[in-house]
């Protein structure tokens, strides 16, 4: 708590009263009822993605299509034949070999941990 500009000190007692209070004003709803309170997080994590998805397409659908002269080289689905081959005239063996040894270990990793 604050008083003056200055913290001030609550005693076991002060936040007990405050905590019950606070309780006694929450409206009856799913939140006061526990449902979110008790939720595991992996199926929130479940429902939020559901959630994210739905919102993707909806404004995907609401909007329209983006010009694609402007988005030209944006990501690797709008780049042209010439642009790729210029990439992968940029990779050297030393980065392909720490890309193939990433993907060795996270293999690895899934196959030792799978329990």
């Amino acid at each position: 708590m604050w008083q003056g500009g200055r913290p001030i000190a609550i005693s076991d007692n002060q936040r007990d009263d405050n905590a019950d209070t606070h309780q006694k004003n929450q409206p009856d709803s799913v939140i006061s009822n526990g449902v979110w309170y008790n939720i595991n997080f992996q199926y929130f994590s479940i429902l939020i993605t559901i959630d994210s998805a739905i919102v993707m397409v909806v404004v995907s659908q609401m909007t329209a299509a983006p010009d694609y002269a402007r988005i030209q080289g944006l990501t690797f689905a709008t780049t042209s034949e010439a642009e790729k081959e210029v990439t992968r005239q940029s990779w050297s063996w030393g980065e392909v070999a720490a890309s193939a040894f990433v993907l060795v270990a996270i293999v690895w990793g899934y196959l030792y941990f799978r329990g």
